[in-house]
């Protein structure tokens, strides 16, 4: 397997095979929210909301993948990689409302993000929002496709998404040491090492094994 480095890049970004896999599912049964990544979690205690705003924008300027949509190209999806400084987050400021109101209302916002039916070649992939119930008490939503994303990212996500806030909390800028490699580097490696008589190999072990299976 060749190393996996720094890329030239094409006009249109290709798909990895793994994010082909997920669009071809989307064009298949568009309007669907079964792939979403909901993330919801409750803050307890002082909770800068300013420097976690900034702390999430640096992500999405540090990561591709957080600010990618898919386009399409004579008939096959790509990468689209968006402007970081349009990344929003939203923020709702429930303090006024009465508990009764503030539980519905938030149960309500995440339960909607949850199932929010991404439009993968209109709109961000990543959605953030943050809601303050009372000087001490805030719920954030974090909302990804898994198209842009996966359960093992999240480890990383988090890590460096804390490592920023506290920056910023502080008064600082994040000091991660800047990515070699992003995303699009992967995929346009991968298409080009697995292709041709390699990737037609992979082809037919998988036809012989599917073959005689049922067709629905």
């Amino acid at each position: 397997i060749p190393q996996l480095s720094l890329q030239t890049r094409p006009s249109y970004i290709p798909l990895s095979y793994a994010q082909q896999r997920l669009w071809f599912l989307d064009q298949l049964f568009p309007d669907q929210s079964v792939y979403n990544m909901p993330r919801a979690f409750r803050v307890e205690g002082a909770f800068d909301v300013e420097a976690f705003i900034c702390a999430v924008k640096y992500m999405v300027d540090r990561h591709e993948s957080l600010r990618t949509r898919i386009g399409v190209h004579e008939g096959e999806g790509y990468q689209v990689i968006l402007d970081a400084a349009e990344f929003t987050v939203s923020f709702e400021d429930m303090s006024s409302f009465s508990e009764e109101e503030k539980a519905q209302t938030i149960q309500e916002i995440v339960k909607a993000e949850a199932g929010y039916r991404f439009k993968l070649d209109a709109e961000w992939l990543f959605r953030v929002r943050v809601i303050r119930e009372d000087a001490d008490h805030h719920v954030v939503c974090m909302t990804l496709h898994h198209i842009i994303s996966d359960g093992w990212s999240d480890e990383i996500l988090f890590k460096e998404l804390n490592e920023a806030y506290e920056a910023y909390q502080g008064g600082r800028e994040p000091g991660l040491e800047p990515l070699e490699i992003q995303y699009g580097d992967y995929a346009i490696w991968q298409r080009e090492w697995l292709k041709g008589e390699r990737l037609e190999a992979q082809l037919s072990y998988w036809k012989k094994k599917l073959l005689g299976a049922p067709e629905s």
